[in-house]
């Protein structure tokens, strides 16, 4: 399997570089601060080396004030946390998209 991981920060990047499985392919990149950085470092990385997984390691986005730090987080979810398109969209849904991006059942249930 393809695994891309995704960090932000030169120290995540550091930590991680190391990180050997045989049994797969794994492309590490340092995207830059921000969801926009994330968006155009996965989009680089789905191009470049067609992953069939894509992991973001490090904060992203959590802002939950009962995590803490080491904290892991798995989610069965996705939504936008700050966008509203207006009347006849659920907040965190842009218009014309789902409310929501389910997660792939077998890789949370590894993560679990």
């Amino acid at each position: 399997m393809k695994i891309g991981i995704i960090v932000a920060m030169d120290k995540e990047y550091e930590l991680l570089q190391g990180i050997q499985l045989p049994q797969h392919e794994l492309f590490l990149v340092k995207s830059g601060i921000g969801k926009v950085n994330a968006a155009m470092a996965t989009i680089n990385l789905i191009n470049e080396y067609h992953p069939d997984l894509v992991i973001n390691s490090g904060v992203a986005g959590g802002i939950d004030t009962c995590l803490k730090v080491m904290d892991v987080v798995a989610s069965s979810h996705i939504v936008y946390h700050d966008v509203w398109c207006g009347e006849g969209n659920a907040y965190g849904q842009i218009q014309g998209m789902p409310t929501f991006f389910e997660g792939h059942p077998t890789l949370l249930d590894c993560a679990m």
